[in-house]
């Protein structure tokens, strides 16, 4: 598997904060035909098979696909390989198409291609969630950025951008649930500067690196397991400047 995604364990790090992410895509899937974009080990195409009439689970990762074949497979998900920043050439189109920290990994140059092909891979009013880390939060946290996330977007850059392509932009934060105060706090540190004031009286040059690990960390996650701390993420449009991770409704 690649460096750059998450192992299926409940034990691994970052994998609840991804899990939550396609929890919460689930409830706009009912009997929907729709792709999981950059699909990795393909535990999010299972989550959403659940609610879905139809999964198209693509990725350009050969080993990602056995690996979703063998642990995540069921009837109405058809793993294939796919490239996302060629969709434009793939006749098929979906009510639904999700593309979870894909577009940090492809080359700058290739971001109009990646968006527009997503616009076009959509029904009328059909539904794209695209997610990235805010890399506004990411610089001011003093995150190490990995060396793979080549293409990175504050939220605000990330929402214009969006709007070049799609007629209609929701801009949606994932935080932890926190005390309320807290909660209140961040709703109005639209400039996230809450971490570079941390940063300051911790004295620490740089935080946690970001990132998925590979690392098998304990048994393959499935469903039956439940759904561990990925109950403690908060999905709010109040909170998308100062999210560390951001989603974007698009609608065609």
């Amino acid at each position: 598997m690649d460096q750059d995604s998450a192992f299926p364990s409940l034990n691994a790090p970052f994998f609840s904060e991804h899990l939550a992410r396609y929890y919460y895509v689930k409830d706009f899937v009912n009997s929907k035909e729709v792709l999981d974009l950059a699909c990795g080990q393909g535990y999010g195409s299972y989550i959403l098979s659940e609610n879905a009439k139809q999964i198209t689970s693509g990725d350009l990762n050969l080993k990602n696909l056995e690996f979703a074949k063998n642990n995540y497979s069921k009837e109405n998900i058809k793993h294939i390989q796919i490239d996302a920043t060629k969709l434009e050439k793939f006749e098929k189109k979906f009510d639904v198409i999700v593309a979870f920290e894909v577009i940090e990994h492809i080359f700058p140059e290739q971001t109009g291609p990646f968006l527009n092909g997503i616009s076009r891979a959509l029904k009328e009013g059909g539904v794209a969630f695209i997610s990235t880390p805010n890399h506004d939060v990411v610089l001011k946290s003093g995150v190490e950025v990995p060396a793979f996330h080549i293409n990175n977007f504050s939220a605000a850059q990330l929402n214009k951008e969006l709007k070049k392509y799609f007629s209609k932009v929701e801009m949606i934060g994932q935080v932890k649930k926190r005390k309320s105060v807290l909660m209140f706090l961040q709703w109005f540190d639209f400039f996230n500067l809450r971490h570079f004031i941390n940063r300051r009286l911790s004295k620490k040059q740089t935080a946690t690196p970001m990132g998925a690990q590979s690392k098998d960390v304990g048994k393959i996650w499935k469903p039956d397991q439940g759904r561990g701390d990925s109950v403690n993420w908060h999905f709010s449009k109040y909170y998308w400047r100062q999210a560390g991770m951001v989603i974007a409704k698009c609608q065609k």
